[in-house]
């Protein structure tokens, strides 16, 4: 489990962990948007003094309404809130990512698009 403390200017410390090559290997950063399409995830950030929610790196594969192919988008961040309170910090990104989730959203899909 790769693991990495992060931190911009102005913003507060992320704690990063990245999927190990068996975690993707078993399928485990592969996630299923549902109509949405499928996110590829690299790693997870969470800051350590709210672990309801974390957000996703990865890429997205996407086909809304009206579009004859999938759209793919490399690099975005899913923002997930989590059911309940984790202890993020113990545990692998595969075990992040298969928490019970409450909602989800990305900015990188256009408000406009439908479904």
């Amino acid at each position: 489990m790769a693991v990495s403390i992060l931190s911009q200017k102005g913003e507060k410390k992320m704690t990063e962990i990245k999927f190990t090559w068996q975690e993707k290997v078993n399928g485990e950063s592969c996630i299923d948007l549902k109509e949405y399409g499928y996110f590829n995830a690299e790693a997870i950030l969470f800051n350590e003094e709210n672990q309801n929610w974390f957000k996703v790196r990865g890429s997205l594969i996407t086909c809304p309404k009206g579009q004859n192919v999938a759209i793919i988008f490399d690099d975005i961040e899913l923002f997930v809130e989590l059911l309940s309170c984790f202890n993020l910090k113990n545990l692998t990104a595969g075990e992040i990512i298969s928490l019970p989730w409450l909602t989800w959203h990305t900015e990188s899909i256009p408000k406009e698009w439908e479904y």
